[in-house]
């Protein structure tokens, strides 16, 4: 498959000089240009079973974190991120879009906006399934669940089409490790230059 990651251009440079590059967690905690937050742990700590257990490759070594990616950004009208938006706009300093490919059973794709209520703990519902009680009953008290409902329903993060129709939706990427040999473009931000992989 297809899929595209956005990192640092010093990323870049180790991933040339070394012909493959792993996420550590060591090294993501102590960059202080890495986007880290401890409140975030017990997330990334699940996603990181869920590979080991989900994936036909083990965990490189006990620190390997999650290399992120885009499978499809915005639909698959704009599956590659788009380094024109608001977003990407704001981090222009050396950083790149790397376009590559890799074999499907490497990955484990999840739906985008799901993985939000997994980052903030909560329970994960459909839209149809939420409350439609009247806003003038704002003092009733929330649907309990208990923690291993849960965690559950965690599981439908894993379902592509769960937040939208599929042709519409937001998904994501995991992987352990990307090898120089997978690269098929690399565009750096600002510029309308592609890099030699």
């Amino acid at each position: 498959m297809i899929l595209w990651t956005l990192q640092p251009f010093s990323w870049w440079t180790i991933l040339k000089e070394n012909g493959k590059i792993t996420a550590d967690l060591a090294k993501i905690e102590s960059d202080p240009n890495a986007f880290y937050e401890d409140r975030y742990n017990y997330a990334y700590g699940w996603l990181v079973e869920e590979m080991k257990q989900r994936l036909p490759v083990p965990r490189p070594y006990p620190s390997a974190y999650p290399i992120w990616a885009w499978y499809q950004w915005n639909g698959v009208k704009r599956k590659a991120p788009d380094l024109r938006t608001v977003r990407h706009c704001e981090d222009v300093q050396q950083n790149v879009r790397i376009k590559f490919e890799i074999d499907d059973k490497l990955v484990l794709l999840s739906d985008y906006v799901s993985w939000h209520y997994i980052l903030y703990d909560a329970l994960i519902t459909r839209p149809d399934e939420e409350s439609d009680e009247d806003d003038e009953d704002l003092d009733s008290e929330l649907p309990s669940y208990t923690e291993e409902e849960k965690r559950k329903s965690w599981n439908h993060v894993f379902e592509l089409d769960f937040s939208y129709p599929l042709e519409e939706a937001i998904i994501q990427a995991t992987f352990w490790e990307l090898k120089l040999e997978q690269v098929k473009e690399v565009k750096e931000f600002g510029k309308n230059k592609m890099l030699r992989p």
